[in-house]
């Protein structure tokens, strides 16, 4: 058993110790993780779904492929804007729930709730995305509450189609509107009825900047 004397200035240092408060979300730094695929495995074909650090995937077709596999964008491709080894891809279409693949990731902002709501913080969104066949690529991002509410403007959504096995790149920016907590970043295809969903990302990014 501690002695009086000791566990008395235990005490005391527990309270003199500082509680440790999250850091604010930075600006100006790519808030995603694993943005460009390079994390976990690789699907050998690109048929086949793969567990992707970092993103969650609602339809389980959503997979990663590496340049250069047969029927998918080259090594050349990725040479054109430093793209790595991989990409995300939105896999087969399921039969079963008539969908192509698709994965989101969702960043909490933390410690920037005043300047949010006075208007002083804009996001930014940016890829890489490929298109071809009747696959339409979207890469879109959503301003939620803390709560995944609504906010007064939806976020940032945008869209190619018909790149061939050339990724072009996307992006755009706006004002987080008032009582913005949450961003949540989506990646999937529309378009596709059957076969293999052609839309391709890479390089994402999400970052902020105080304006």
């Amino acid at each position: 058993m501690m002695p009086l004397a000791l566990a008395g200035l235990a005490s005391l240092v527990l309270a003199a110790s500082p509680v440790m408060a999250s850091s604010p979300t930075p600006y100006g730094s790519n808030l995603l993780s694993n943005a460009g695929a390079q994390a976990g495995h690789a699907s050998p074909d690109g048929q086949s779904p793969v567990v992707i650090p970092g993103w969650d995937d609602t339809f389980a077709n959503m997979t990663v492929v590496k340049y250069g596999t047969p029927g998918f964008p080259g090594t050349h491709e990725s040479n054109k804007f430093g793209g790595g080894s991989k990409f995300f891809s939105t896999g087969p279409y399921d039969n079963v729930f008539n969908t192509c693949g698709d994965a989101d990731q969702t960043i909490v902002l933390t410690g920037r709730g005043s300047a949010i709501d006075a208007g002083q913080i804009r996001a930014r969104l940016s890829g890489r995305v490929a298109a071809s066949g009747p696959a339409v690529a979207h890469l879109d991002l959503y301003f939620r509450t803390s709560n995944n509410h609504s906010v007064a403007v939806n976020g940032i959504t945008k869209h190619t189609s018909n790149t061939g096995s050339s990724f072009v790149a996307l992006g755009g920016s706006k004002v987080l509107p008032k009582h913005t907590r949450t961003l949540r970043i989506h990646i999937w295809a529309s378009g596709v009825s059957s076969g293999y969903c052609k839309a391709y990302f890479d390089q994402l990014s999400v970052v902020i900047e105080h304006v």
